[in-house]
């Protein structure tokens, strides 16, 4: 079941913008040792992605760059591993990857919407 939600509205305007969820979201992912998210685009405009946890030396956020060859083809073409509270914003159209944690753990809040 997808969630929406109502923007504050304009008070000169008698409208709001309604917003929906991408199912299961927002939610937390938690990466252990193994852990991954594989390649994929969000069926949403918009995702967020929020680090909950200490950068570790692998894992990490990984994006495609649209004039690749694809995720099946070659490696990304670039990993980030954002400190702890920084928030990613990225369009659902762009390629990305929870990359695979050898230890420790990786904790993300995400979340997609239209």
């Amino acid at each position: 079941m997808e969630e929406t939600f109502q923007s504050a509205c304009d008070q000169n305007s008698t409208t709001c913008h309604q917003y929906q969820w991408s199912s299961r979201e927002p939610a937390v992912n938690v990466y252990t040792p193994g852990g991954e998210f594989l390649a994929h685009t969000d069926s949403q405009s918009l995702t967020i992605l929020v680090a909950l946890t200490s950068p570790l030396e692998d894992g990490g956020t990984a994006f495609w760059s649209q004039d690749s060859r694809g995720h099946r083809v070659e490696g990304p073409s670039l990993v980030l591993r954002p400190p702890v509270g920084t928030a990613l914003l990225f369009g659902g159209c762009v390629t990305h990857a929870g990359m695979p944690t050898s230890a420790g753990i990786r904790s993300v809040l995400v979340a997609s919407f239209s």
